[in-house]
């Protein structure tokens, strides 16, 4: 059995107390238990005991400088009594197992290539046809609205049409039309190989719009599946703290979300990375694995707040998704 445990520090805000400047500090606690066999938490003391180990332990924070900073835990945030309710030895750990997404299928459209080209359409039409309405023909070329579907119409049969009624034969709707399955065959080829469909700069309508229609399962049945018996659930350690995640204030109160005050001094950059270092946990397992990954922060007159690498695609921890070079859906 082992545990691990991982305090990922996040910039929260401001505060004013007692005449001085503080910056105040949140700190998710991530835990993981394994277990080779299923198990209770009372194989996990340090677990078990989780609320007095947190709050007589004592706390600092590195800069990036390697410069130490005192760090106060709000402890009135913490409540023993209702960690001992929820969270007692007798509930069951089945062990931590990491998902394995590697044959996970993503499915998404190039949004920012469908809208310009409709756009660009719609306007082409408004060019061409300020006063009229619009023929059909937009909607079967090709080189137009025509590309969306993944029908084109049969030449061959359309000409026949022009033959004397007595030498073909009889018309049949479906013969009109035929699939387009080259490209959709490229596409498969694509997506089987890497899981997903890369993005590129260039817009490529037929192969778009096939993304489109595959993200909306556009002609496709829906699958039956059959009825599921339900069982009574069984929640084990790691399903009761991925429900409670959903609820910061229980967090706190359970101590898996702490925060800190530390005192604003000059000694503070305006940006750089900071991260915990509990220094008195006073954990029973020797073999317990602590990490803290160091976490970008910015301060400015408006608010303490995440920072951002380079050229990466979050945005104060939110994920951007109407960059430059265009989103997927």
């Amino acid at each position: 059995m082992s545990q691990e445990l991982i305090f990922t520090t996040l910039p929260n805000q401001f505060l004013q107390a007692d005449g001085k400047k503080w910056l105040q500090l949140s700190v998710f606690v991530t835990i993981r238990l394994t277990s080779t066999n299923d198990t209770t938490l009372n194989s996990f003391v340090d677990i078990l005991n989780w609320p007095e180990k947190i709050l007589n332990s004592k706390y600092q924070f590195r800069l990036q400088s390697g410069t130490l900073l005192d760090g106060v835990l709000q402890q009135q945030k913490v409540d023993k009594d209702l960690f001992k309710n929820v969270f007692h030895k007798n509930i069951r750990v089945k062990g931590f197992m990491q998902e394995d997404l590697t044959k996970k299928r993503v499915n998404s459209y190039p949004h920012i290539h469908i809208n310009d080209f409709l756009v660009k359409n719609y306007l082409q039409t408004a060019i061409e046809s300020p006063r009229n309405k619009p023929t059909a023909d937009i909607f079967i070329d090709e080189e137009r609205l025509g590309i969306i579907s993944k029908f084109k119409l049969n030449e061959t049969e359309i000409k026949s049409l022009d033959e004397p009624h007595g030498m073909r034969a009889p018309l049949k709707t479906q013969n009109l039309l035929i699939k387009n399955i080259e490209n959709e065959k490229d596409h498969r080829r694509v997506l089987d190989t890497n899981n997903f469909i890369p993005f590129t700069n260039k817009i490529n309508p037929q192969f778009d719009f096939i993304q489109f229609r595959n993200f909306h399962k556009v002609g496709k049945e829906p699958k039956r599946t059959k009825t599921i018996k339900l069982k009574k659930p069984e929640f084990e350690f790691h399903d009761v703290v991925a429900v409670i995640n959903n609820y910061p204030q229980l967090m706190r109160k359970f101590g898996f979300v702490l925060d800190f005050k530390v005192l604003l001094t000059d000694q503070i950059p305006s940006n750089g990375t900071i991260h915990l270092i509990p220094l008195t946990l006073g954990l029973s397992d020797s073999s317990t694995t602590i990490s803290a990954p160091p976490t970008g922060y910015e301060i400015t007159n408006s608010g303490f707040y995440i920072s951002d690498q380079v050229g990466t695609i979050f945005k104060r921890g939110f994920v951007r998704i109407n960059t430059e070079d265009g989103y997927l859906m």
